[in-house]
């Protein structure tokens, strides 16, 4: 299940007939929306944020934000655009408005990444990691090549390399 949205989200956010339209895909249509399909695309989502977000933030502390009962609003917001982008898996057209929306999560995350910071819904900044937060063990693969760089979106860093190249 995922962290960050809930179904409801989706429905909330697109509508409950693109939800419908987008997960009916039995032989026999039902006009309900298919919660299982949609919940796995929702969790495939939630992977592919995690990704990237890893670079960057410890998701052990994003996941306790949302154990003590807060959120960080962008983290469901880009989910959605994600999750739908996966529903259109079908879709080629580069100018239909998931796939710009799809992009401009990419772009977005880039800055956070780079430039800005997350926010929870408390308006507290998420902290970004540290040379002490990266942990080859639980996270292998994703250090920044020169630390402190940002991450590893900005010119320089390299995941793949471990902390004995810092």
């Amino acid at each position: 299940m995922s962290t960050y949205a809930v179904i409801q989200d989706m429905i909330d956010r697109f509508g409950e007939e693109e939800m419908i339209q987008l997960t009916d895909r039995a032989t026999i249509q039902t006009n309900a929306i298919n919660a299982v399909l949609l919940q796995a695309k929702m969790d495939d989502a939630e992977a592919e944020l995690n990704v990237v977000l890893m670079c960057c933030y410890n998701l052990k502390l994003i996941n306790q934000i949302y154990i003590d009962g807060g959120s960080v609003p962008i983290l469901k917001h880009w989910l959605a655009d994600i999750t739908r982008k996966h529903l259109y898996d079908l879709l080629e057209n580069a100018d239909h408005q998931v796939i710009r929306e799809y992009k401009d999560f990419k772009e977005e995350i880039m800055e956070i990444c780079k430039c800005q910071g997350l926010v929870d819904n408390e308006l507290n900044e998420v902290p970004k990691k540290g040379a002490a937060l990266f942990s080859y063990i639980d996270e292998p693969g994703c250090y920044p090549k020169n630390f402190p760089c940002g991450c590893c979106f900005e010119s320089g860093c390299c995941c793949g390399t471990n902390l004995g190249s810092l």
